[in-house]
C-alpha cells in the first residue's frame, strides 16, 4: 500500500511538473535574433491582434502576419542597426521586454527604444503588444 502511494504521488509530481509553465527566455532569444536578422521568423510568434505602436508609422491591432510584415518595413527604413535587449521581466503568464536599437544616421548614433509584451495563451508565450519609441 505505502509503495502504490509513493508511486502514486511520483507520477502526480512529475504530471504537475510537466503542466509547469515554460520560462519565456526561450522566445526571448527567438525575439532577440529575429529583430537582427528577420523579424519575419516571428509570425508565429505574434498574437492573433497584435498591437503595434511606432511613432510616426503605423498604430493599431494586426493579425501576426500583417505584424511581421509591418515591423519588417520599419525596420528595412533603417540604416544598419543592432537590436539589444535590456531588460527584461516576468510575473505570472506576462513577460515584458525593453530593448534597444542602435543605428548611424548622417554620422551620428541614433538609439530608438523598443518594449515587448509577451503572454502565456494556450500553451506558448505569444506577443501582444510591440512599442517603438
Amino acid at each position: 500500500m505505502k509503495k502504490t502511494l509513493i508511486i502514486f504521488f511520483a507520477v502526480f509530481s512529475l504530471a504537475r511538473l510537466s503542466l509547469a509553465q515554460p520560462s519565456p527566455k526561450q522566445v526571448i532569444k527567438e525575439i532577440e535574433f529575429a529583430f537582427n536578422h528577420n523579424v519575419k521568423l516571428l509570425s508565429d510568434d505574434f498574437y492573433f491582434k497584435t498591437y503595434l505602436s511606432i511613432s510616426n508609422y503605423q498604430e493599431g491591432y494586426f493579425s501576426p502576419s500583417q505584424s511581421s510584415q509591418i515591423i519588417a518595413s520599419f525596420l528595412s527604413s533603417l540604416p544598419k542597426y543592432d537590436f539589444e535587449i535590456t531588460n527584461f521581466s516576468s510575473q505570472n503568464n506576462l513577460a515584458y521586454l525593453s530593448a534597444k536599437i542602435k543605428f548611424h544616421k548622417n554620422s551620428s548614433e541614433n538609439n530608438k527604444r523598443v518594449f515587448i509584451t509577451l503572454k502565456y495563451i494556450d500553451n506558448f508565450w505569444q506577443i501582444t503588444q510591440v512599442t517603438f519609441n
